[in-house]
């Protein structure tokens, strides 16, 4: 039998949980959590092309825009894991924007752009934003491919994900609050993942002791489901069926005795359940409630001689988003964990008007966008980006990622969720089903909040910045910390100087601020002893190597659905029907001619033999800037230091496994001698296989592979390939592209007490830049006609009636519009994903 009873508004009494409220709420007040969302214009991108982005930085408790961080590192990570591009945007009270060009990107793949302050890494739980966006190739004429991404053979030194599913099937079981205890009904909330096509719905049985089936069991949505399932001493066996298969599966093993808890999700409350497996527990437990972090109340639970208590919670009560209920006991340990979610009670509301379905080349367009709160009143002076892309070149999966999945849901569970905005499309019983059994599943962790109650105390691993500082430490070559040393900065770009002191303190520490410095600076480091001479011998290092851990990608990421949003066949009948009014508007009779010209040379097919013999690709100067800010010895070996990089290289630099390894700098054809001691001059190094030593590449602006033959570096004479076809062998080269003002007959040895490095600043500004095209025919040169983000704006502002137009040109296709704004009103994030053609009907 269930008691059941009603949550007071004010906590009862008992001192050790009043302790524990108190505490927390002194927690969250003294380290407030960030959140970030990016904007992106697009969906995807190919060579060449610039990812614009407007960022929301917001504090966790209740989404309002944060003062606690001004720098926001937004980072470009390629398929395997490699951070590509670092940029440091300048938030003002938690807003900013920025832009990526793509234009050094080769490599295509599916890309991460994440971001995050240093704050967000402070926990152990690190929050930051995540988006997967494909790179495809630059596409040149129609008859190629509209989205190709080539296929490398790279070897494992390049990967730094986390492995990919092994097993054909996996079947994951997470039990509701955390534990099974023998003989209470437990739900079980579970998820099958197929190794070679991700999440798949399948059906299974819950097995008796015997092998016997008993219960039928279902995954009802991307590949998750769950069933009721009472635990003995022995855990039972699931069977999944896949593919004409039987896979069996254990179940997690129960706990002898304890508690357990559950949620039922009613459409005004949450009716949480606590159980014990005897009377004879008697501990002294609460049932706290969070919100992001923040202690919202806690009830203490009374069995009353009885093995369960039911509480009910009224959802009216709840903040918005993410809703944690802890069951802990007096000693401040997580008995059992649950995540909820709660709609929210206010809504900001984003309506578009478009001025035609569809539009020709070059047409002038307008879009008028509205902002209007929970109670149709229009939202003054709000704040919104808008992107407005060609619909029919854009990559579109319907319900994916916004600013309300992203701050309300998506920051605080674990792995991918696919289509997250399906979950806030409507309200139903079914729906809410849905989203419950994706907490159960992605909410499922094993917390420990002693540190959050105050019963253990709490060191942040970062602290937040309130503006950029450069952080260092400097060591003797002895590794002994090196108090009061002068240490002077001095930075150049082209013609722009900086320059900045300071001393170290008793430890070694020291700072300087950059909340000035735009951009990324060639720099020298140089320490001295006051009143000395000479530079100290002395090691630097950079405290700026902070960054979230890697994440493994999810099989949709790497293989995603694009759907159509509007009725194609419809579509293109409006469109041929607009071209032939539009070329008889315009029709001029003209005499037949004969169009002669030289057959231009396709390189695509030399583009694509090369990705094929590509083995790795390294960034050598950041491996090197990272080393040295770690404080760790850097060899100026080439050889050396490359086999620390890939141990298929060995030490001397001359083998690269059973191949000959052979090296060219810029093009040419080089020994490994002439630079053995320049490696602080490489700027980046490219294996591949050369095959019996023939060529050298290069890359044109079309992101071609251009081949040549091999020269020497010193007599430039073609490189004689005979000698190695003799020996049967591949060789594989390593292609140096070395600093602008390298020179080979230059020592370029470490000096004594100066240390050379790139400091990052904030990035510079940038417009969107949008073409004009008037009715008098003029026709901007500067304008990018494969474009497909027609119209960005990461700050248009509303007028007193919530309204805001903006106008602007088409592309040179006939197509429709896919309009996609967000805004933030109020800690109430809202999103306008539209189209100016009527979309199809599910």
């Amino acid at each position: 039998m269930l008691l059941l009873g009603t949550l007071p508004a004010t906590a009862q009494n008992s001192s050790v949980f009043e302790r524990f409220f108190a505490n927390a709420v002194t927690f969250s007040k003294t380290f407030p959590r960030e959140k970030v969302h990016l904007h992106l214009d697009n969906s995807s991108y190919y060579q060449g092309d610039t990812i614009w982005f407007k960022a929301y930085v917001v504090t966790a408790t209740n989404n309002q825009l944060s003062n606690i961080s001004k720098p926001l590192y937004v980072e470009l990570l390629d398929q395997l894991g490699n951070v590509l591009e670092r940029h440091i945007i300048k938030l003002h009270d938690g807003e900013g924007e920025g832009h990526i060009a793509l234009t050094n990107t080769f490599f295509t793949g599916y890309y991460e752009i994440r971001a995050y302050t240093r704050w967000m890494l402070a926990f152990d739980d690190a929050s930051y934003f995540s988006q997967t966006i494909p790179i495809y190739r630059k596409r040149l004429t129609h008859k190629e491919s509209p989205r190709s991404i080539a296929v490398y053979n790279m070897d494992k030194s390049m990967a730094q994900r986390p492995l990919p599913q092994k097993d054909e099937l996996e079947a994951r079981f997470y039990p509701e609050g955390g534990n099974l205890v023998q003989g209470i009904p437990c739900v079980i909330g579970f998820e099958t993942v197929s190794r070679d096509s991700g999440f798949v719905n399948l059906d299974g049985f819950l097995l008796s002791p015997s092998g016997e089936r008993t219960i039928p069991i279902s995954t009802i949505h991307d590949g998750m489901g769950s069933f009721m399932y009472t635990p003995r001493e022995q855990p039972a066996n699931v069977e999944i069926l896949f593919r004409g298969r039987s896979y069996r599966f254990v179940l997690p093993k129960a706990l002898p005795q304890g508690y357990s808890m559950s949620v039922a999700n009613r459409e005004t409350s949450f009716d949480v359940t606590v159980k014990r497996s005897s009377e004879s527990l008697t501990d002294s437990l609460a049932l706290f409630i969070f919100s992001q972090g923040t202690p919202h109340s806690f009830n203490t639970i009374e069995f009353v001689g009885k093995v369960s208590k039911t509480l009910r919670i009224m959802k009216s009560d709840l903040p918005s988003g993410i809703v944690r209920m802890s069951l802990i006991n007096a000693a401040g340990h997580t008995l059992c964990d649950r995540f909820c979610f709660s709609y929210p009670k206010k809504t900001i509301t984003m309506k578009g008007v478009s001025d035609s379905k569809v539009y020709t080349p070059y047409q002038k367009a307008r879009y008028e966008v509205k902002v209007t709160d929970t109670e149709g009143k229009p939202v003054r002076n709000a704040s919104v980006s808008i992107a407005i892309r060609d619909g029919e070149r854009t990559d579109y999966i319907p319900a994916s990622q916004t600013i309300e999945t992203d701050l309300l849901l998506t920051s605080d569970l674990k792995g991918y969720i696919h289509q997250p905005a399906y979950y806030f499309e409507e309200q139903s019983r079914g729906r809410r089903k849905l989203l419950d059994n994706l907490l159960l599943i992605r909410g499922w962790r094993q917390y420990d909040i002693t540190q959050l109650i105050g019963e253990k105390p709490f060191e942040p691993k970062q602290m937040p910045e309130p503006n950029l500082t450069l952080y260092g430490h400097v060591d003797s070559w002895f590794s002994k910390q090196q108090s009061n040393i002068a240490v002077t900065v001095l930075g150049k770009r082209d013609t722009i100087y900086v320059s900045g002191a300071t001393y170290t303190d008793s430890l070694g520490n020291f700072s300087l601020p950059m909340d000035d410095m735009y951009g990324r600076m060639e720099s020298v480091i140089q320490t001295k002893r006051n009143g000395k001479q000479k530079n100290r011998y002395a090691d630097v290092s950079l405290y700026r190597n902070f960054e979230p851990g890697l994440r493994a990608y999810d099989w949709r990421e790497l293989h995603p659905t694009w759907e159509e949003p509007v009725d194609t066949l419809a579509l293109q009948q409006l469109v041929d029907s607009l071209t032939t009014n539009q070329l008889e508007a315009n029709a001029l009779q003209i005499d037949e001619v004969v169009v002669k010209g030289k057959k231009r040379h396709s390189t695509l097919k030399d583009t694509e033999s090369f990705e094929r013999d590509i083995l790795a690709f390294y960034n050598i100067r950041k491996h090197i800037d990272k080393l040295r800010d770690e404080g760790k010895y850097v060899s100026n070996e080439v050889g050396f230091f490359l086999h620390n990089l890939n141990p298929l290289i060995n030490p001397e630099g001359t083998q690269y496994g059973v191949n000959p390894l052979r090296y060219s700098v810029n093009g040419e054809e080089i020994q490994l001698p002439y630079i053995e001691k320049d490696l602080d001059m490489v700027e980046t190094a490219m294996l591949y296989m050369d095959k019996f030593n023939r060529y050298a590449y290069s890359v044109d602006d079309n992101y071609r592979i251009q081949k040549s033959e091999l020269t020497d570096a010193y007599t430039h004479l073609r490189v004689d390939t005979a000698s190695q076809i003799a020996l049967n062998k591949y060789v594989v080269r390593c292609a140096f592209k070395m600093a602008d003002n390298w020179s080979s007959n230059k020592n370029y040895r470490p000096s004594r007490g100066i240390r050379r490095t790139v400091i990052q600043g904030y990035d510079e500004p940038k417009a969107f830049y949008s073409p004009i095209y008037p009715e008098s025919g003029y026709f901007d040169s500067n304008a990018d006609e494969m474009r497909r983000t027609l119209y960005w704006n990461p700050n248009l502002k509303t007028d007193e009636n919530g309204i805001a137009v903006v106008e602007y040109y088409n592309g040179s296709y006939t197509t429709y519009m896919n309009v996609c704004a967000e805004t933030l009103v109020d800690g109430v994030p809202a999103s306008l994903n539209a189209f100016s053609y009527p979309i199809r009907k599910k």
